[in-house]
C-alpha cells in the first residue's frame, strides 16, 4: 500500500528540501469542534478530528519524528493525516543536566473513528516501538514523546487519559504548530480561537525548526 500523502510530502520536504515541515499541506476550517461533550466518548461510530503533539530530544531528533509520522498512519482506521511544521524549544521545569536537549515538536492532525482509550494505547505501543522509556526520572529525555491534545469534542478525565489535554493551552511549543496547521481551532469548551490563546504566552524560547 503507497503511503499516505502527507507522509510522502513530509518526508520529500524534509529529507530532500531539509527545510521542515509544512510543505503544502494547506489550512483546514476545523468547524466541528466546540462545545464539551462527555457522553459516548467511546463511540466508535464517531469520525474526530484528533490534535496530536509529538517531540523528541534524542538524536536524530528529526529522524524519531518521521519514524512517529509513519506509525501513526499506518494505524487502523487513520485518514487525513497532516503534519505541522516543526520548532525547537529548550526545555522548561527539567533537571540541568537535561537543558541542554532541545526538542523539537510538531502537530499532528488526523480522521479516526477509534476511540480515545483504543487510540491512546495505540499511540503509547508507537512510543514503545521508537524506544521511549519511563524509568520515573522528570524530564528525562525521550526518542519520541506523543500527546493526544484533543479529539473532536470529547471532554473526558480518567487517571490515564484527559481531554483536552489540561496543559496544552499553556505551551507554546503545541500552540505554534497547531496555529500554523489549524489558526481557527478551538479546544472544546474554550471560546478563543488558538492564534489567539497563543497570543497570551510569553514570548518563550520557541523557534522555527530548519534542517541543514
Amino acid at each position: 500500500m503507497p503511503p499516505p500523502s502527507c507522509l510522502s510530502k513530509t518526508f520529500r520536504f524534509a529529507l530532500t528540501l531539509r527545510k521542515g515541515w509544512g510543505y503544502n499541506f494547506g489550512i483546514m476550517n476545523l468547524s466541528a469542534l466546540g462545545g464539551g461533550r462527555e457522553g459516548r466518548a467511546e463511540d466508535r461510530g464517531a469520525v474526530r478530528r484528533v490534535v496530536l503533539s509529538l517531540g523528541s530530544n534524542i538524536e536524530p531528533r528529526l529522524a524519531w519524528i518521521e519514524k512517529a509520522v509513519g506509525e501513526i498512519s499506518a494505524l487502523p482506521d487513520v485518514r487525513d493525516v497532516r503534519c505541522s511544521p516543526l520548532y525547537e524549544s529548550v526545555p522548561d521545569g527539567v533537571p540541568e543536566a537535561f537543558r541542554d536537549l532541545p526538542f523539537l515538536n510538531g502537530v499532528v492532525t488526523l480522521e479516526t473513528r477509534t476511540p480515545p482509550h483504543e487510540f491512546l494505547r495505540a499511540v503509547q505501543g508507537i512510543e514503545r516501538r521508537l524506544g521511549r522509556t519511563r524509568d520515573g526520572t522528570h524530564g528525562s529525555p525521550r526518542t519520541i514523546d506523543i500527546d493526544i491534545v484533543a479529539m473532536g469534542d470529547v471532554c473526558i478525565a480518567t487517571p490515564d487519559l484527559t481531554l483536552p489535554h489540561p496543559r496544552a493551552m499553556a505551551r507554546r511549543f503545541v500552540l505554534q504548530p497547531l496555529a500554523d496547521l489549524l489558526p481557527d481551532f478551538r479546544f472544546p469548551g474554550q471560546g478563543l480561537p488558538v492564534g489567539e490563546l497563543l497570543g497570551r504566552l510569553d514570548a518563550g524560547t520557541v523557534r522555527r525548526f530548519v534542517s541543514v
